[in-house]
């Protein structure tokens, strides 16, 4: 709710989807032996978002959106570090897509409606979502 209320709804649906596949690809990388499943790329995304898209707005509200950010990312790496057989290289990965995504976004003013960018990008991030789940569900049924 916190980054959806600074961002807007496709917005937070399009850096969720580029923060998945960010992570999906550090993991790839880094790890290609490992099966990852889960969204905690994702989320390491949104709070590196707030920091990216803090610096891009400026101002007390950006101050703000940083220094909550950066202590919920630091306190995420510090207390996934000591559970094993987690994706460090996924949340890595989101985190740094999202960050990079979320500081190219035109900083949005209380009550201004979202742009016609951020609502395509947030159409074409559910159309992904969507016919990922339709491809697991036939890769499931064979």
């Amino acid at each position: 709710a916190y980054v959806e209320r600074h961002l807007g709804s496709a917005r937070l649906i399009t850096l969720f989807v580029v923060s998945a596949i960010g992570g999906g690809i550090a993991c790839s990388v880094f790890t290609p032996d490992a099966r990852v499943v889960g969204a905690s790329g994702s989320l390491f995304g949104f709070n590196a978002a707030l920091i990216g898209y803090g610096y891009r707005r400026g101002g007390t509200v950006g101050a703000e959106l940083r220094g909550v950010a950066w202590r919920w990312l630091i306190a995420s790496f510090l207390m996934t570090a000591m559970i094993p057989n987690i994706s460090h290289a996924a949340h890595a990965g989101g985190a740094v897509v999202g960050g990079i995504c979320a500081y190219m976004m035109k900083p949005r003013r209380a009550g201004e409606r979202e742009s016609d960018a951020a609502l395509l990008g947030g159409l074409v991030s559910l159309a992904a979502i969507g016919a990922t789940a339709i491809a697991v569900a036939f890769a499931a049924l064979r």
